[in-house]
């Protein structure tokens, strides 16, 4: 995340429409928004500045003055991609070294949340790449570009050689793959793209992830499992997989309730809220996403489903939100920093080897027992063992 004035302090000299452009634009020159990602919305940036929406949007346009960012109708504001961030950690000094290029679209302003999920690979990534000086800078495009990787291609052109490698996340697609691949660069995705990959990622290790999470399920005599989610990404594919393989010889033990529509705690709750109205209730829950998991425990909760008497939950991923739910719930975490330093490390040592290809790499994660499901001390210790 980046810091920012609070909306308790009081702005002085300037109007409040500078003072808010002043803060976004020292933002954006540090690097703690990267170019071509989409700032907050009007409302947000009002809320966390505690001015109106007037004001807001007068910002906006002394930004867009001072040719740092762009606005388009519908689609928001956007940090220009000529803009070179300067982003170091606390005490750094200048990095000297070449430019590492973060492949994606205008997704990647969920990277500026430090607590989300993108926000905490970013952390790892850049902190590796830095200890290389290396720096790290967003290759993107706006909404409208319907061809993504031309768009792509031209910023790596423009680039030239200080370009000296790139990293997409996995869902980055073939086509920006290729276009790496045409050009020489040596690249590696931030997860496995398909079942088949065996080179150029750094994924955490969701097989034995799911297979730790029922062997953990089993050993506490649960024997009737809803896997609440969608099977559609390779990481939640393996995850559902590890979890099945623990109950390989229990046929019907394991039954998947999949959810619908986007990745929501209402996605979630509609799912289960269905399937505990035309089924009995499961001994537990493994939520594919810790929305799905919030969304179980409310359809549990309205039907006077107690959590952990009567059903437990487990979820994974492991952000912030589950830590504070009630009650806690335990989950299988995403090693989400790591993953990140492990892909920045893989690509690094590419460079320096000056190839285009690398065996993957797995992280392997652990689960954090809480009240939702809390074994033995015995079952705790075995189903993290082999993860640590």
């Amino acid at each position: 995340a980046y810091p920012m004035t609070t909306p308790t302090q009081t702005f002085r000299r300037t109007t409040a429409a500078e003072q808010v452009a002043g803060e976004l634009a020292r933002a954006i020159r540090e690097g703690e928004l990267m170019p071509g990602t989409r700032l907050p919305t009007t409302r947000e940036l009002g809320e966390r500045f505690g001015v109106s929406l007037v004001t807001v949007g007068r910002a906006l346009r002394e930004l867009e003055k001072q040719d740092l960012a762009v606005c388009r109708r519908g689609s928001g504001a956007f940090v220009k991609q000529h803009v070179e961030a300067q982003r170091r950690p606390p005490g750094a000094t200048d990095v000297a070294g070449k430019r590492v290029g973060l492949v994606g679209g205008a997704g990647l302003t969920d990277l500026n949340r430090a607590e989300s999920w993108g926000g905490r690979i970013l952390r790892g990534i850049e902190w590796r790449l830095l200890e290389a000086q290396h720096r790290l800078e967003s290759l993107s495009w706006l909404p409208g570009e319907s061809d993504s990787p031309a768009a792509v291609a031209r910023q790596i052109d423009e680039a030239g050689d200080g370009l000296a490698g790139a990293l997409l996340f996995a869902d980055g697609g073939k086509r920006m793959i290729e276009l790496l691949e045409a050009r020489g660069l040596p690249w590696v995705t931030i997860g496995r793209p398909t079942a088949s990959t065996t080179h150029n990622f750094a994924a955490p290790d969701a097989l034995d992830g799911g297979r730790r999470v029922g062997m953990a399920l089993r050993a506490a005599g649960m024997d009737r499992i809803v896997m609440l989610g969608r099977t559609d990404g390779q990481l939640t594919l393996d995850e559902a997989t590890g979890l099945m393989q623990a109950y390989m010889d229990r046929a019907g033990a394991v039954t998947l309730v999949r959810t619908e529509g986007d990745y929501s705690e209402p996605a979630g709750y509609a799912a289960m809220a269905q399937h505990l109205g035309q089924h009995e209730p499961p001994q537990a829950i493994f939520a594919l996403g810790d929305l799905y998991a919030l969304g179980a425990l409310r359809a549990c909760r309205e039907r006077n489903i107690r959590v952990p008497d009567d059903v437990v939950i487990v979820s994974d991923t492991g952000t912030a939100l589950i830590e504070y739910a009630d009650p806690p719930i335990t989950t299988w975490q995403y090693p989400m920093e790591a993953v990140g330093r492990e892909a920045a490390a893989l690509l690094l040592e590419m460079i320096e080897q000056n190839t285009t290809r690398a065996p993957g790499r797995y992280v392997p994660g652990t689960i954090a027992f809480r009240e939702s499901f809390m074994p033995a001390p015995q079952v705790q210790a075995m189903a993290n063992r082999a993860l640590q």
